[in-house]
């Protein structure tokens, strides 16, 4: 059954904030991402029934632009909601003015799965960073569709560079289980929505 709130917290990056795709490419996902018998978690989830939100202090509604149809209007302060029962911090990675999330789950029990880029409007690239120095694809729109995986960079750099704040969830995306590394030259679907051919296959699917 799908749980009515989930606050998406952005996992840790500690245990990998040194790996970085070098001669022997370390980078990897988070263990225990995608599976068919959860939904894909690279991030905690915290969860809250509605009648446990306060929303009394708000002066205002919350603004929906730009959001999903099934997006939830009465989050609390601090966290928007991108659909599929999900919520995550309004803050952003760096100077990012907001963040992109990618979404790998399944909207009811047993269905199929999903994986998309909710908030996609907020994927921008912020330039080359120490731990991404790759080329961008653009898809048939001109919006930012790919990412070429150069020496040196890992996830977390990556997903800094396109705002996007679960950026760990790139590899699960792009079919690696969570010991997988990215390689250089490796082409990573930042936006399905972008690749017109793109086709998710789940790591964790037996």
């Amino acid at each position: 059954m799908r749980t009515a709130t989930k606050i998406a917290a952005v996992i840790s990056a500690a245990a990998i904030a040194g790996l970085a795709t070098l001669a022997i490419p370390a980078v990897a996902t988070a263990g225990g991402a995608a599976s068919t018998a959860a939904s894909s978690v690279v991030r905690f989830f915290a969860t809250a029934s509605p009648d446990e939100v306060d929303t009394s202090s708000r002066s205002h509604p919350a603004d929906t632009s730009g959001l999903p149809e099934d997006a939830d209007p009465n989050w609390p302060d601090g966290y928007a909601d991108v659909g599929h029962g999900t919520w995550i911090p309004k803050g952003d990675p760096g100077d990012c003015v907001g963040a992109a999330s990618i979404y790998i789950g399944s909207d009811v029990d047993g269905g199929p799965y999903i994986a998309s880029l909710a908030l996609p409007e907020n994927l921008v690239d912020m330039g080359v960073n120490d731990t991404a120095r790759g080329e961008v694809g653009y898809g048939p729109d001109g919006g930012i569709a790919t990412y070429t995986v150069e020496p040196g960079d890992a996830l977390f750099g990556i997903g800094d560079r396109f705002c996007i704040e679960n950026g760990l969830m790139i590899a699960t995306l792009n079919g690696h289980r969570g010991s997988d590394a990215i390689q250089p030259g490796e082409v990573l679907v930042l936006n399905p929505a972008e690749v017109p051919d793109f086709e998710f296959n789940d790591p964790y699917a037996e």
